[in-house]
């Protein structure tokens, strides 16, 4: 679990399907920004 302010990233790998799975969950986000990844 990474934490950037204000944003909350948890981030997931799983070998078996060898894929990558990201939620992103804003926390007090008062700029419209988006995570570019």
């Amino acid at each position: 679990m990474v934490v950037l302010t204000p944003y909350l990233i948890f981030y997931r790998f799983e070998r078996a399907d060898n894929r990558v799975e990201i939620l992103r969950f804003w926390h007090g986000a008062r700029d419209p920004l988006t995570l570019e990844l």
